[in-house]
């Protein structure tokens, strides 16, 4: 709910004006910001409150003297850093009120620019891992490791009431000196996008600063920035095949048997190609066999790789993964260093894998970053719910 005594402050308020000769109008009124923070649903943060009222000129804070005195002993937290109650406050001369006002808008001029950057600043990380290497004919461990190269991760915020969006850019071109490379339609770009926010939206961050907690919903926007793009820089980055979905068929028939190089696909009886149409087709076949590349008709895999783009290491085979600066050494993990297709996690199992809570760990700390940006340095706890453990 708002401010429980938001009513009672108004009054005070349209007092104090009726006092100083005028009529108290709510939306031109020098309280109208912290007003309008006051009305918010959960109560923001009290340094945002006590940050608002400093913003407010020195001779309106003599006019609204007694709402604001209840102000700081009445809302939560408040008291705590304002001391509570009355603070000293000296009649200023004519120049310094000029001064003080003069020096209030343009505070706030600066204030609205500077929250209007941060809500479009991208935050980067690194992400790196170290795999171990498997025998391509028995898939055995065959007791050495490969050290990947490490990827971008790029992200921004946007936060209303109650949703925290997060856009991803994703950097593409159609994949260079491949038969198969493909420059993906828009439509296509819509179709992977739609995919990934199925996947991946439904968790939520409870956020807790100052006494304060609330609840967003985390959804995401996918940007698909053009190679050329200087968007692009630092973001993940991914090479485009087309995998024909009957070529693809057409490996899968002959890998099992049912199909010949003398029998092609289309000559089989209807029974055959009935039988090979109700196979699910793994990202591998379709075009997305690692991070680095996706098929245009993949609707699996991708939703893994996604992972990867905000920061996720896979979750079989992996002994070391590396976040910015912090090194995980996860050997003999029960998360990291598993046989692929072994748990339900969509880091390990590209086909039928579940989203969790501990894939959302670098948002909610880059999410932290903005926050304490956004609000004078105050920090935050973010809790992932929403999501299985």
């Amino acid at each position: 709910m708002a401010y429980a005594q938001l009513n009672d402050f108004l009054t005070r308020a349209r007092n104090a004006s009726r006092t100083d000769g005028n009529t108290f109008n709510e939306r031109t009124s020098s309280l109208r910001a912290l007003i309008g923070l006051l009305r918010q649903t959960p109560n923001v943060g009290a340094a945002q409150i006590a940050a608002e009222i400093t913003r407010i000129p020195a001779n309106k804070q003599t006019i609204y003297r007694d709402a604001l005195d209840s102000l700081r002993t009445n809302y939560p937290g408040l008291a705590a850093l304002t001391g509570g109650g009355r603070p000293a406050v000296s009649s200023p001369a004519p120049g310094a009120m000029l001064q003080d006002i003069a020096s209030a808008a343009a505070a706030r001029v600066q204030d609205r620019t500077l929250q209007a950057r941060l809500r479009s600043a991208y935050l980067t990380r690194k992400v790196a891992q170290r795999m171990r290497d498997r025998d391509p004919g028995t898939g055995q461990y065959n007791g050495s490791f490969t050290d990947y190269a490490p990827w971008g991760v790029k992200m921004k915020f946007e936060e209303s009431r109650t949703v925290l969006t997060v856009a991803v850019p994703i950097r593409y071109r159609a994949k260079p000196g491949d038969a198969d490379g493909h420059a993906p339609t828009q439509l296509e770009r819509e179709t992977w996008a739609h995919t990934i926010r199925s996947a991946w939206n439904g968790a939520q961050f409870q956020v807790s600063a100052s006494g304060v907690t609330r609840t967003l919903d985390v959804q995401f926007t996918v940007e698909f920035i053009d190679w050329g793009s200087s968007l692009g820089t630092d973001a993940y980055e991914v090479d485009v095949v087309n995998i024909p979905i009957e070529r693809a068929l057409l490996e899968r028939g002959r890998a099992r048997g049912i199909v010949t190089d003398a029998q092609p696909l289309q000559n089989q009886n209807w029974r055959v190609r009935a039988e090979l149409a109700t196979e699910t087709l793994d990202g591998s076949s379709l075009g997305t066999p690692h991070l680095g590349q996706w098929g245009i008709h993949d609707r699996q895999a991708i939703v893994h790789e996604f992972g990867h783009a905000i920061g996720n290491p896979d979750e079989y085979d992996c002994v070391r993964f590396t976040v910015g600066t912090t090194a995980t050494d996860c050997t003999g993990s029960a998360i990291y260093d598993q046989a692929p297709f072994t748990t339900s996690s969509v880091m390990n199992d590209t086909r039928a894998g579940t989203v969790r809570k501990r894939h959302y760990s670098l948002i909610a700390d880059l999410y932290k970053v903005f926050y304490t940006a956004q609000n004078g340095g105050v920090t935050a706890t973010v809790t992932v719910k929403g999501v299985p453990d």
